[in-house]
């Protein structure tokens, strides 16, 4: 798949699905539930209409913007941005 509509579809799909992995495995480290680290809404949203590479401080003032709490965006925004980084926007 080129560089269209879909091929940003699927890599934003594989970005989801990694971030959720990774904040699954941190929850688990925690024993918290996964939803208090990050609701799936705010990551979803975020991984949908992010930038292309974001860094860990553009993710962290991002989810910040959108409402999350300072806790869970220094938790979030690594993995975050780890996952985006693993699967690039070209």
């Amino acid at each position: 798949v080129g560089h269209g509509e879909l091929g940003e579809h699927e890599v934003a799909a594989a970005r989801l699905a990694r971030a959720r992995e990774l904040l699954g495995a941190l929850s688990d480290e925690l024993s918290l539930p996964v939803e208090n680290v990050l609701t799936p809404d705010l990551l979803r949203r975020y991984l949908w209409d992010g930038p292309p590479a974001p860094t860990t401080p553009e993710v962290a003032h991002a989810l910040s913007q959108m409402g999350a709490r300072e806790w869970q965006t220094a938790l979030a925004a690594p993995l975050i941005a780890r996952a985006c980084a693993e699967h690039p926007l070209h």
